[in-house]
């Protein structure tokens, strides 16, 4: 059982209408329009029907219908690729694999076959290319050798992620959830325009969810697998 805020952006009804044979509204062409979808695989912004690369998309809408929380999700949703936790004690340690490139140990002096970047800062460690899913603008998983443009680590592809930037405007939002395992969630972000050229936005993330493996001979572990995570921006 889940529990999620919505955001009402408006609502609007037709009563008494009558259609023609033949006659399209403007509404009916919206809706048949798809959603344009800018990337920036080739270090500039253009659409993704233009981008001549083998690359799957995700925008901030899609990445809250799916209910994908933390970035190795995505690849419920990817094809060719494997994004998953490092078998380290580590929550924050990914496995990535695109088209089976990619590097499966986490030693820190191993250096990965995927290469991931956060606005446009590489993740030099497979420790760390784990991401909580608050304030994501877009995820790209871009497929194939990727060291033109992105350099060294990038042989099996690259995966970006951007966060949503600060922007002139006012704007603020809370999501709250709770579940089964005594699951609480608060994602929460501001953004603040303190003058017309310096804006700034602050986002946080509070998890906390308890195991379902007793243990029963190590009564201070409490549940495993439990989960509590403060992440800020």
């Amino acid at each position: 059982m889940q529990f999620r805020s919505f955001h009402i952006i408006g609502c609007a009804a037709l009563l008494g209408t009558t259609m023609v044979p033949g006659q399209h509204s403007a509404a009916q062409e919206g809706a048949a329009a798809l959603e344009e979808i800018v990337v920036t695989a080739r270090r500039r912004e253009e659409t993704l029907m233009e981008t001549p690369v083998s690359i799957t998309a995700f925008t901030s809408d899609e990445l809250l219908s799916r209910h994908i929380e933390r970035s190795y999700q995505i690849a419920e949703a990817t094809p060719n690729l494997v994004y998953r936790h490092t078998s380290s004690s580590s929550n924050i340690g990914g496995n990535i694999f695109i088209r089976g490139i990619g590097q499966g140990d986490f030693i820190p002096t191993v250096q990965p076959g995927v290469g991931v970047y956060v606005d446009d800062a590489y993740v030099a460690n497979i420790t760390g290319s784990l991401t909580e899913i608050v304030d994501i603008e877009t995820i790209e998983v871009l497929r194939g050798p990727q060291g033109t443009l992105f350099g060294r680590n990038t042989i099996g592809g690259a995966i970006l992620i951007n966060t949503v930037k600060p922007s002139e405007e006012f704007d603020a939002y809370v999501d709250l959830k709770a579940g089964d395992l005594n699951l609480a969630q608060l994602k929460a972000s501001v953004n603040v325009p303190f003058s017309d050229n310096f804006f700034g936005k602050f986002s946080v993330l509070l998890r906390d969810k308890e195991g379902y493996v007793d243990t029963p001979n190590i009564p201070d572990a409490g549940k495993l697998p439990g989960n509590e995570t403060t992440a800020f921006r």
